[in-house]
């Protein structure tokens, strides 16, 4: 089986992580590969050789600003003092998630 990896391209185009990925070949390799790309360009190598570059929908500012609250959310609901509070952040967690599939359409539109 041949060994793959996928890289994952920040914004200033170098690699900051990446991910092994053990296919029979190409095509289940970029199945696999398109999965995981969420906010970054993903570059899917067998060896040497370059499989294919998977671009990200490019996400505004805003959106990320929404990701950043939304991970905050959440964690504050994991360590509420009761179960109301909990509750009160989880609701704010379902806001933040809808705004943010509004913000996104938006920019979809936009592009």
């Amino acid at each position: 089986m041949p060994d793959y990896r996928a890289y994952l391209v920040g914004g200033d185009g170098h690699f900051f992580d990446f991910k092994e990925i053990v296919c029979d070949d190409d095509a289940e390799a970029l199945e696999r590969a398109r999965q995981i790309v969420d906010g970054h360009d993903v570059e899917l190598w067998s060896g040497a050789r370059l499989v294919e570059l998977l671009k990200h929908n490019h996400t505004s500012d805003e959106v990320r600003a929404f990701d950043r609250q939304l991970e905050q959310s959440r964690h504050m609901s994991k360590g509420a003092i009761d179960s109301v509070a909990s509750a009160r952040f989880d609701q704010l967690t379902s806001d933040l998630a809808r705004d943010k599939a509004d913000q996104q359409k938006r920019d979809d539109e936009k592009e």
